[in-house]
C-alpha cells in the first residue's frame, strides 16, 4: 500500500529552529540563575554561623558572593533572552494551537529561562541586600 500523506501533512519537529542556537544555550539559561543562587544561599548559610567573631570580614566575602550571584543571574537572564530572541517565530499561530502540538520547544526553553532568572536574579539581590543591611550575628 503506497503512503498517500502530501507534504503538508507531514509532521513538523517540535522544535523547528533548534539549529539556530547552541544547545549549551538552552541549558545555561535555565539552570545559570538558579544555580547560582543556590550556590550563594549554602555559602551564606555556611558563612552566617562564622559571623559571630571567628572570622572577620564575613560580611565582605558574603556582599561579594552575592554580587557574583546577582551577575551570573543576570548573564543567565541575557543567554535566555538570546535563546528567545533567535526562536521567538519559532511556532506561528494561536498559542493554543502551539500548545496542543507541542511546537516551540526551543523558544519556550527561551521564556522559561528568563523567568526563572530574572526571579532568581532578584532573590539574589533580596539576600545581597539582606547581608549588608543586616549584621552578621
Amino acid at each position: 500500500m503506497a503512503d498517500t500523506r502530501t507534504q503538508a501533512e507531514e509532521p513538523r519537529h517540535p522544535a523547528p529552529h533548534r539549529r539556530r542556537v547552541a544547545g549549551w544555550r538552552n541549558y545555561a539559561g535555565l539552570i545559570l540563575a538558579p544555580g547560582a543562587w543556590s550556590a550563594y544561599m549554602l555559602f551564606a548559610f555556611g558563612m552566617a554561623d562564622l559571623g559571630c567573631g571567628v572570622i572577620v570580614g564575613v560580611t565582605i566575602w558574603t556582599s561579594l558572593a552575592g554580587v557574583v550571584s546577582l551577575l551570573t543571574g543576570l548573564y543567565g537572564g541575557y543567554i535566555a533572552h538570546t535563546v528567545w530572541k533567535r526562536t521567538r517565530h519559532e511556532a506561528e499561530g494561536d498559542p493554543a494551537a502551539a500548545i496542543d502540538v507541542g511546537e516551540g520547544r526551543a523558544r519556550f526553553f527561551g521564556m522559561v529561562g528568563m523567568i526563572a532568572s530574572g526571579i532568581f536574579a532578584a532573590a539574589s539581590l533580596i539576600v545581597l541586600a539582606a547581608s549588608v543591611v543586616m549584621p552578621p550575628c
